[in-house]
């Protein structure tokens, strides 16, 4: 009995470990990035989000963070939509941490760009 006892406990401290982390945050303006901070989902059927939509050429809206309801048709892929002519895109993930970072929403070439900045802005 001892050992069941044990290896429940084992078992418990394993699965609240391994909870899903994410960026969370939001923006209002192209150019900032989207979250700064991070938080443990709560459930094990979450995963990270990240929801752009470009409403003007000065104004960019993104959110980011954990939710269930959310991505529970778009896990691990993105789908956009187009609304009076403007993008929104969401994406959802949750095979490793953090998987909603600003690099979501990028091509290769934004990823490149913004890499190649930040490394700038740290040693310029």
């Amino acid at each position: 009995m001892v050992l069941y006892r044990m290896l429940l406990l084992t078992v418990l401290s394993l699965s609240i470990g391994a909870a899903l982390e994410c960026v969370t945050g939001y923006t209002l303006f192209r150019g900032k990035t989207v979250g700064t901070e991070t938080e443990k989902c709560t459930s094990e059927s979450d995963s990270c989000y990240n929801i752009s939509a470009g409403l003007t050429d000065l104004n960019n809206v993104k959110f980011a963070g954990c939710a269930t309801y959310k991505c529970m048709f778009t896990k691990n892929m993105c789908v956009g939509q187009t609304i009076l002519g403007r993008t929104v895109r969401l994406c959802c993930c949750n095979g490793y941490d953090q998987c909603n970072s600003k690099f979501t929403n990028m091509s290769w070439f934004e990823k490149t760009k913004t890499k190649i900045g930040d490394f700038v802005a740290a040693f310029g």
